[in-house]
This record gives structure tokens, C-alpha cells and sequence, in this order.
């Protein structure tokens, strides 16, 4: 896994498409990147899960999300084309890293069934345990004063 984590970092960092990135959104934000990290999938305050995979990174006190088109594919060195069978429709959205009140490692599972159930009660979220960390997948939740709580399956936590 940190094998997988690191050659993705230095491919984001090294390659002309990564650094164009990189600079569009500093550009765009107003700000330098100070912190960076790629989330598996997400599920947003709204309930809506993203299995894509989210962009996520920090300028100053702000933290964003955002998602991008995936434009083609490499396989030992041939490009194969993605089908499209939907229109891609680009998430992004921010938060202030003020804002945050905790964060907690929870099973993906009690993640998923937390927004399926549109609770909006951070408080019935319950920190993953020893065995739970070992033997089941789990995700961040970030949970804001406002009571929202987002929750990133990140690569590195930047929180």
C-alpha cells in the first residue's frame, strides 16, 4: 500500500500533466497547495457517495475537494479510451479547516449506513476499535461544528 501511495504522489508531482494541475489550481484558489492527498471514494454531507475517488488538498485554512474526468486508461503501455456510458458531472466544494471539530476512523460500513440514513447526529458515530481497524475497511469521518460530516477514504490525512 505505501508503495502504491508513494508512486502516486511522485507521478503527481513529476509529470508535466500532475504539475499543470497543481499550479491551475493554485491559480484558480489563490493560494499555494501546503497540503495534498487523494480520497478512494467519499461520501459528501448531502448523503451522496463518490466511488472515483476525490482530489483533496489545503490552501492557508481552506480545504477542497474536487473530482476530475477520467480521460483515458494505460495498460502496459496502451491507452485504451474510456467508455462513456453517462455525462461526467464535476464535484468540487470546500471547507474551512477551522471549521473542523474532530476526526474519527470509523468502519466504512457504519459510514455508509450513517448516510444512507440521513442521521445528522455526529454523535452516534462511533471511533473504530483495534479489531475493527485490523479486520475491516475504514474511512475518516470529518466532522465540522456545523454538525456536517464528511467522510474520505484518504491516502494520507492531511487533518
Amino acid at each position: 500500500m505505501f508503495a502504491i501511495r508513494k508512486k502516486a504522489e511522485d507521478q503527481m508531482n513529476k509529470t508535466e500533466n500532475g504539475v499543470g494541475l497543481l499550479k491551475e489550481l493554485e491559480e484558480k484558489r489563490g493560494g499555494k497547495i501546503d497540503k495534498k492527498t487523494f480520497s478512494l471514494w467519499c461520501i459528501l454531507p448531502n448523503g451522496k457517495l463518490y466511488e472515483h475517488g476525490m482530489f483533496v488538498y489545503q490552501i492557508e485554512n481552506d480545504v477542497y475537494y474536487e473530482d476530475f474526468e477520467k480521460q483515458t486508461m494505460n495498460i502496459f503501455g496502451f491507452t485504451i479510451q474510456k467508455k462513456k456510458t453517462e455525462d461526467f458531472v464535476k464535484t468540487e466544494g470546500s471547507f474551512l479547516k477551522s471549521d473542523v471539530e474532530k476526526t474519527l476512523k470509523v468502519s466504512k460500513s457504519q459510514a455508509i449506513k450513517y448516510a444512507r440514513e440521513n442521521k445528522k447526529n455526529p454523535a452516534l458515530l462511533k471511533k473504530a476499535g483495534f479489531f475493527t481497524k485490523f479486520f475491516r475497511p475504514c474511512t475518516d469521518a470529518v466532522i465540522l461544528k456545523n454538525g456536517d460530516v464528511y467522510f474520505f477514504e484518504l491516502l494520507n490525512n492531511i487533518f
